[in-house]
């Protein structure tokens, strides 16, 4: 019972953490493409380089949020997929940075 317990709050922080960081990714997105359209000065695909490293990690949290709040649902907890989930969220706050940049060198939109 005590496992099931510590299992749960670990599902919901990281439920929470995933939607907050999609939430994010997705309101930096739209700034992004309003910003970049609104001006003749800059290209029209400027707005997709910025982006597309936001849409692979956006892709990912909503990926850990649909998994974490179905097993929260459920009650069906995964030990080992949730322990993994939630340090890779919190690997996530210390080097994040990093894996934008390894998700950006392979940016189709630019060099």
């Amino acid at each position: 019972m005590n496992n099931e317990k510590v299992l749960r709050a670990l599902s919901i922080v990281t439920f929470a953490y995933a939607l907050i960081r999609v939430l994010n990714y997705l309101q930096k997105i739209v700034y992004t493409y309003l910003d970049g359209t609104s001006s003749p000065l800059i290209p029209k695909y400027l707005w997709k380089f910025d982006a597309f490293p936001k849409i692979i990690l956006s892709l990912i949290f909503i990926v850990i949020a649909i998994y974490t709040y179905r097993s929260f649902k459920m009650k069906h907890y995964n030990a080992l997929i949730i322990w993994l989930l939630f340090v890779y969220s919190v690997l996530f706050i210390f080097i994040g940075h990093y894996l934008y940049d390894f998700i950006n060198t392979f940016n189709p939109y630019g060099s």
